[in-house]
């Protein structure tokens, strides 16, 4: 029996180190540096700022993504 979802298994893939690739992403940014972030995953980007004590701000580009910027 076939289902909608098939599985596939996988082996010998890393486990990435603890922190996200946005929080290496916002590590890197000057003060006005911006960068495009999708919309379903907004609620990420306060919690990394506010762990780095920064100040940034987010506007809807589109209705799949958000662009931030780091603006202290």
């Amino acid at each position: 029996m076939k289902t909608d979802m098939d599985i596939k298994i996988e082996s010998n893939v890393p486990i990435p180190p603890l922190g996200s690739s946005l929080t290496e992403a916002v590590r890197s940014m000057k003060v006005g540096d911006s960068f495009l972030w999708p919309t379903k995953n907004r609620t990420s980007i306060p919690i990394t700022f506010h762990k780095l004590n920064w100040k940034y701000v987010s506007r809807k580009v589109s209705d799949t993504e958000v662009r931030v910027w780091r603006t202290e």
